[in-house]
């Protein structure tokens, strides 16, 4: 399970809860559906494209948490490495020091979630069952999860934090 350290459970969840018929499901959705500007679909795109040469035809980064079999982090790293000719470090390395109040401008060389879950769709499907956000949500499905991304200003944060702490 991959979780980011901005992200927090806030309330029990079993593992089973995340698969289907033996398969992980692996939410996704259509660029059309993201309810943004197409600054996601820019962004994720072209890094994805500059890292794998492959097209990421939807937007893996929905929802958590993230679970993938161990297969799929060596397999999606070994296309980074096969794509670029290069060792996985050397391949992802951005020279730019990382500032959350300059998000869009930072040089994103690589996006571990939209990575491994174009390698999951593509290259082991007997692995994942790849489902439409929409309709699991529609479908009942509970995210007990919260994040707070790094690029979240403070402010927006705050209360939210403040409400779950004093209840």
């Amino acid at each position: 399970m991959l979780l980011d350290c901005d992200i927090m459970l806030r309330e029990p969840a079993r593992l089973e809860e995340y698969f289907s018929d033996g398969k992980i499901i692996l939410p996704f959705l259509h660029w059309k559906d993201r309810g943004d500007d197409g600054t996601a679909q820019r962004l994720w795109s072209r890094v994805v494209k500059e890292s794998t040469g492959l097209d990421l035809e939807r937007d893996w980064m929905v929802t958590r948490p993230w679970i993938y079999w161990r297969s799929t982090y060596s397999g999606a790293r070994k296309l980074v490495e096969y794509h670029k000719n290069l060792p996985f470090y050397a391949a992802t390395y951005s020279r730019q020091h990382y500032d959350w109040t300059r998000y869009l401008d930072h040089e994103f060389t690589f996006c571990d979630l939209e990575n491994l879950g174009l390698y999951a769709s593509r290259f082991e499907p007997d692995l994942y069952d790849p489902q439409d956000l929409i309709e699991l949500n529609q479908q009942g499905r509970q995210d007990k999860f919260w994040d707070c991304w790094s690029h979240t200003p403070f402010e927006q944060v705050k209360p939210r934090l403040d409400a779950l702490l004093c209840a």
